[in-house]
Parts: C-alpha cells; structure tokens; sequence
C-alpha cells in the first residue's frame, strides 16, 4: 500500500525591518544656513509624532525617543527655505543626519488639518492657496469634507489710494485675478505639526505693491509675520487661528492703517444660496476686561435661509471689528454701477466704515455673499473711530480666527473658544468701554 506523504514548506521572505520592529531610536545632526555664522533657532520637527526641538549656535541638534519607521524630518527658520528629509528610523538606532536650509524663497503654503477642517498658510497674504481662486481639490477652508472657501485674502490699507493686499482686483469688466502686493520672506516653518495640534509661521512684506497685477500703488513698507495654529483636540477643532505681527520697517509713521480680510465663502460648496449677518454676543475670559463679560461679533455666512452650516471670522485681538460686512457680490464686489466694484478705494472704504443702512445683515435675500471685515487701533475709546498708527521700527500684533460650525450654537461655541485659546497662547483681547451693545435677538 502506497501512503502519501504530504510535507509543507514554509518560505519567509525578509521584510523591511520597520514593518515589525518596535521601538524607538535616536537622531542627531546638524542644520546650516547659508549666510549665518550663528545657526541656532532652528526648528527641527517630524512631522505628525509632536516631536520637536530647536538647535544650538552650532546648529546641533538631537531627538530621542523617536518612534521607528518611515520619517519625515522638516528643518525651517524664518527669513529661509525649508530643509527636508525622509529616512526610515529602526529599533534602537541612532541616526546622523545633515540639513541645508537655502535662501530661495518662492511663492508656496502649507496644509494644516484637525478632525473638522482643513486648510492651508501660504507667504503670500492668502489662506488655502496662494495668488488665485480656490479650486476643487485645494485645501481652502474644507469642513466636514466640504470645501466652503472661494477666497480668502489679506488687506492693509492708510487711504484710498495706499492699500497693499492680496484679494481681488477688477480687470476689464470681470474680476477673475488676484491682487498680488506681498512678496514673500520665508518659508513656511513648521513649529509644530502632530495629532495634538499644528503651528505654522512665515512672513512676506509688501513691496509689490507698486507692480501689476492689480493698481499699483506706494507700498506702506511693512513686514508681516504671520502665525497659524490649529488644535486637534475635542471642542477646540472648529477653529483656525491667524496672528499677524506687522512691523514698519519704513523711516516714516503709518496712520489711519486698518487691518482686514476680504473672504469670499461658498458655504455649501457652491455659494449662490448664502445668507449671513454679523452676531453679538458675550465671551468671559479670565484675565479680559478684569474678568467681566464683554461683548464679541462673529461675521458669518450659512448655505441658504433655511439650513447651514455655517462660516464666519470673529477677532481675536480686539473683542469686535472696527468694521464688518456681509457684501453682495453683485451689488458691492463686482464693478456695477452704482458701487463700482473692489476697487482698491472701496477696499479701503469697507475696512474703514460700516454700511449705513442694515449694517449687520445681508442683502436680505439667498445670493452669491462676501464677507469684509478689519480691525482698527487700540488708541481710540470706540472701534468705529480706531485706527493703528505705526511709528517707524515699531509693531503691532492683531488676530482673527476663521471658525466653522455645522448650526449657529456650533459656530458661536467655536468661536469663543478661539478667543479664549488666543488668551491662553500669550495674547491680549482690548474692550472698549463704550461698546457695550449686546443684541441677544440676533436672526439665524
């Protein structure tokens, strides 16, 4: 009698080492600038493990405990081109590496996400792309997998005819171009970036201001550093922080100088059925207005009349806009008659006063919106007579936060707790003592 024998041969193929060794290892190096003989302050991040560090004078620098796997090592500083490096990091290794960071500095952004949004810094004055309109796909300002953000750009202005900015300008009869007045300084620096929170820094000033596209005019010869932060934790994931440091690095003063945004929401992914309205409400923050309540503003847009969600921007280093406005795109945005356009006066115009007749509301009707909003001086007894002044070699720090919220309880949840993580980031809120106009029968 015949017996089969059946014999079975297992074959193991090696495999890359980080798929199955666990553990943790250690990198060291350095990182050079190109024109520097100090090189500290550095920032030395990998990304998406909330492992950071700075490095010495002798630009050193050493990470310990680092997880193992496949690693994305970002090195940036301010004023510089980012240096990056990708290496796969085994089990009880330690890593010498070596970063160059460079002096090309181009037009470029960064994405940031939480749970709930996702959005991008760029060093040009945008938020979500830099120098054109926001497009399927870009990161925008993208909530709940949605993208509700056509444009987003920053506006600083003097006068009529001295507004350096990065929003929309009328070319022929359509809008369809993007101003392009700051001309980027640094990279985008990651100071920060894992699964508790993001921070991101870079800085632009504004001498194309004299140069098309757009009207050219004088530049006021500022330097802006701007910061963004997200956090990635529960109730503090509806929110994006924007913190501008801006410098005049001119031999004379800034006055009348309004800091603003000019963003042009499509709630709903398409924009053409907003409402929207600017809310009063009331925050309590210990250590603000001698820990009283104080009165806030939300300017924000909802998809239809009926439904959200909603989009809007709060101030954060002031407790309410010196001005804000729900623009019709139709009647205040592009050039008909009897408005004219966004202009660069009328950018300046609607940074500088609210409109006369139903100033805290739109049009009335579902259309295509804008919002414009800006911040004015901390010199002043009430927000609509404040401006900045800014003496030569002086600053001035301001904050908005861009926040979300799929009903009107959410956007306004979100937007207190911006103010209220911009206070505990460092950061002061003014309240004027005359403001105190609270309107609890605010129309959602």
């Amino acid at each position: 009698m015949l017996k089969s024998l059946f014999i079975i041969v297992l074959i193991t193929l090696p495999l890359p080492i980080f798929l199955f060794a666990q553990g943790t290892g250690t990198i060291i190096g350095t990182c050079s600038l190109p024109d520097a003989a100090n090189w500290s302050g550095i920032f030395i991040v990998i990304d998406g493990k909330n492992i950071s560090t700075l490095t010495n004078s002798s630009g050193q620098f050493s990470l310990t405990n680092v997880p193992t796997g496949l690693l994305r090592i970002q090195a940036g500083k301010l004023f510089y081109k980012n240096a990056v490096k990708e290496t796969v990091l085994s089990a009880n290794q330690t890593m010498n590496v070596t970063l160059s960071l460079s002096n090309e500095i181009i037009d470029t952004f960064s994405g940031i996400q939480t749970a709930r949004l996702t959005s991008a810094l760029t060093n040009t004055g945008n938020i979500g792309v830099p120098n054109r309109f926001i497009e399927t796909g870009d990161s925008g300002f993208t909530w709940s997998g949605i993208q509700h953000l056509k444009e987003a750009s920053l506006m600083l202005g003097v006068s009529e005819i001295r507004v350096s900015d990065a929003a929309r300008f009328i070319f022929g009869i359509a809008q369809d171009n993007l101003d392009r007045d700051f001309e980027p300084r640094s990279d985008i620096v990651v100071q920060t970036r894992g699964s508790d929170s993001t921070i991101l820094i870079t800085a632009f000033d504004d001498s194309r201001a004299n140069q098309p596209p757009g009207t050219p005019s004088q530049p006021l010869n500022v330097l802006v550093t701007q910061t963004i932060m997200a956090v990635n934790r529960t109730n503090e994931d509806g929110y994006l922080i924007i913190k501008l440091e801006i410098e005049n690095i001119y031999h004379l003063s800034l006055n009348n100088l309004l800091v603003g945004w000019f963003v042009d929401w499509n709630v709903g992914g398409n924009g053409l059925t907003n409402r929207g309205g600017l809310i009063t409400t009331v925050n309590q923050i210990d250590g603000v207005n001698n820990n009283g309540a104080f009165p806030i503003e939300i300017a924000y847009q909802k998809a239809s009349t009926t439904s959200g969600p909603f989009m809007g921007i709060v101030p954060l280093s002031q407790a309410k806009f010196k001005s804000a406005r729900i623009a019709s795109n139709r009647w205040e945005i592009v050039p008909d008659p009897p408005y004219g356009g966004l202009t660069e006066a009328a950018k300046y115009r609607y940074m500088n006063e609210r409109r006369q007749w139903n100033s805290m509301s739109d049009w009335g009707a579902e259309e295509d919106l804008s919002t414009i909003v800006s911040v004015g001086g901390l010199n002043k007894d009430n927000y609509e007579s404040s401006y900045f002044t800014l003496n030569p070699s002086n600053k001035i720090i301001v904050g908005f936060a861009f926040v979300g919220g799929n009903d009107s309880l959410e956007l306004l949840a979100n937007a207190v707790m911006a103010q209220k993580k911009w206070v505990q980031s460092g950061n002061t809120i003014t309240v004027y003592p005359n403001t105190w106009k609270v309107n609890p029968k605010w129309n959602l």
